[in-house]
């Protein structure tokens, strides 16, 4: 097994940092003019958004010889990906998610994941911290497209390797 950690850039940083911030900025005034309960909703609400956004968060990519796993913080929401269901992968342009719409799921906060679509790659699933290092996964069913974005760009050199050898095996 092989992890490939998915760390967040500055530009996913400091959004998840104003989503931190901002709510605070709101609720000083909430407090200052004794609106106690609709500071306790909002402050209720942020701290549901803000955890739920975690744990969707990419923590890293486990890469074994039969399948690959996108681990987020809580273990439920792992997708794992048979290496036998891939028909192909490569390497993408940072470019090639310009554009991307977000059709649902989180853009920027602890990471983009969700369904996006652009015009590049059309409907994509992106499981990201990042907006460099893409890899772009296309599955045999209904040829879907999965964007990844390990910390390390080798991790497309070390997935080839294990498909050759997983149907050299098969």
């Amino acid at each position: 097994m092989e992890i490939f950690k998915a760390s967040m850039d500055y530009h996913n940083t400091m959004i998840t940092l104003w989503d931190f911030i901002l709510p605070l900025l709101v609720l000083i005034p909430l407090f200052f003019f004794k609106k106690y309960k609709l500071a306790i909703i909002f402050s209720i609400i942020t701290i549901i958004v803000i955890s739920v956004s975690y744990l969707l968060s990419v923590d890293s990519y486990q890469l074994y010889s039969e399948k690959l796993i996108i681990r987020h913080p809580l273990n439920l929401f792992n997708r794992t990906i048979s290496l036998s269901s891939i028909k192909k992968d490569s390497i993408l342009p940072d470019s090639s998610i310009n554009g991307a719409t977000r059709l649902i799921g989180v853009g920027g906060v602890f990471g983009y994941y969700g369904l996006y679509s652009n015009k590049n790659l059309g409907k994509f699933r992106m499981y990201a911290s990042r907006k460099k290092h893409l890899i772009l996964i296309v599955l045999k069913k209904n040829e879907e497209k999965v964007v990844v974005t390990p910390d390390n760009i080798g991790m497309a050199d070390t997935l080839k390797f294990k498909l050759f050898k997983y149907k050299e095996k098969n």
